[in-house]
């Protein structure tokens, strides 16, 4: 598998989780699960795991 296809592959099951789990637009879920995966990469782990994390922490105003 291709890095792009990788990447792609994590930003879409971040972006799902967010979309499902948190009830987030498609358009606003992936463009935070591409934050997320420019800042932790393919290896910082599972992207369903992430998405649940970033929601967790404290939001910038």
């Amino acid at each position: 598998m291709s890095e792009h296809d990788t990447s792609n592959s994590w930003v879409r099951r971040c972006a799902q989780r967010l979309q499902w789990r948190h009830g987030m637009t498609p358009d606003v879920a992936t463009e935070l699960a591409t934050e997320a995966f420019a800042c932790v990469g393919a290896d910082g782990g599972c992207p369903e795991r992430t998405a649940d994390e970033m929601l967790r922490m404290p939001m910038e105003v």
